[in-house]
């Protein structure tokens, strides 16, 4: 129960955290993470792929018959054959074919042509798949033969030489790279899959319809927070320029505005906050009073009014609870969303009291005294 207790606590604190982050980071700067994070991934999973190409045994096999072979010395002017660059093309292990695009150079020559490398798993077209298929694990380490090699030349309307081709056993994926002219770059066409398939295939329109409701949720979750922690700035700020200083004739009538508000919250004790902050604005006669206390279960705002009677003596006149989100509303609403205006921050503060119901009002609470000790009569400790 500890370790379970201690894993929950550390999961909520780090979703805090995260809020926290989220709420205080700038539009422009999540753009800007966001954009980054997309670029590695992408470039990661870029990275992944040309190392798989490369690492296959079919690019092996085919690197080594192109490297030697005459028609590809011819075509690059001599000199010795690299493969540097982007390969593209596919793989697919379990369907049991590939075709890779390979880039050629040489030192003599400053062009690339491009080979085109078909092939099938040993174990493609064998009868006894039909009845006994190959299970995927042994599909992993099945041997490769090359069955179609070709180069197509620097002058792209020439047409491939074709170095030896066998009949297939298997057509090859829709994904295979296109033999159509593209107005691509060669290496971006190298990097990418076959963007014609890509546009076909329902998977892919699945991942992208998934893609963007994924996105537009965290975009949506991204304003919602930012405007929540402007919301939130932008109070406090109010807040500050309604600040009342504390004095005993404040703080009593704050502690009978609680004993008041007690009966709405089950009974349960409602206590200031930490530093007994209250919010609002008085005259010689008149009070209105924002003050944040919390119980046991969730937090409030304690709104009061009070007038002084003819007997100089301070009465309430009002008590409500209300959600500290309402609050923020309110002082925030209108011109003080972007201008720091003392009289309307103070008009606001008292409208929403006076749109507020108040809840029965005791009297006999109304003239409590701070005591000597702190408290109210009536709640002071008992001395053994």
């Amino acid at each position: 129960r500890t370790s379970s207790a201690g894993r929950g606590r550390g999961v909520a604190g780090m979703a805090s955290a995260a809020r926290r982050l989220v709420e205080a980071m700038s539009v422009r700067a999540l753009t800007g993470a966001c954009t980054a994070a997309g670029a590695a991934v992408v470039g990661c999973a870029v990275a992944i792929r040309q190392q798989t190409h490369r690492n296959h045994p079919v690019f092996a096999a085919a690197c080594d018959q192109l490297k030697h072979s005459e028609v590809v010395h011819q075509l690059l002017g001599g000199g010795e054959v690299s493969t540097r660059g982007a390969v593209g093309g596919y793989s697919d292990i379990m369907g049991g074919t590939a075709v890779l695009r390979i880039p050629l150079s040489s030192s003599s020559c400053s062009g690339i042509v491009y080979a085109r490398v078909e092939a099938e798993a040993e174990w493609v077209g064998k009868p006894s798949e039909a009845e006994d298929p190959t299970p995927p694990e042994h599909r992993v380490h099945s041997r490769w033969l090359l069955r179609h090699l070709e180069v197509q030349p620097p002058d792209l309307s020439a047409s491939p030489v074709v170095l030896y081709s066998i009949p297939a056993k298997s057509s090859p994926s829709p994904w295979a790279p296109s033999r159509e002219p593209s107005s691509l770059p060669e290496t971006v066409r190298n990097l990418l899959p076959n963007l014609h398939t890509m546009l076909r295939d329902s998977d892919t329109h699945s991942f992208v319809l998934t893609l963007a409701i994924a996105i537009a949720a965290n975009a949506g979750a991204f304003a919602y927070l930012h405007r929540r922690a402007r919301g939130l700035e932008r109070a406090s700020q109010v807040m500050e320029m309604l600040r009342l200083p504390l004095n005993d004739r404040a703080v009593a009538l704050r502690t009978d505005a609680m004993r008041i508000a007690e009966q709405v919250v089950e009974h349960e004790q409602l206590q200031p906050v930490r530093d007994g902050a209250m919010y609002g604005w008085q005259t010689q006669d008149e009070m209105f009073v924002i003050a944040p206390v919390i119980s046991p279960n969730v937090a409030h705002d304690l709104l009061l009014g009070a007038r002084r009677s003819c007997d100089k003596k301070w009465e309430l006149t009002h008590v409500s609870l209300t959600n500290q989100e309402e609050t923020r509303r309110v002082l925030t609403g209108g011109e003080l969303a972007s201008v720091d205006n003392l009289g309307a921050a103070q008009m606001a503060v008292m409208h929403m009291i006076a749109a507020a119901k108040s809840l029965p009002l005791k009297a006999p609470l109304a003239n409590s005294t701070p005591s000597p000790d702190g408290l109210p009569h009536g709640q002071r400790k008992r001395r053994k």
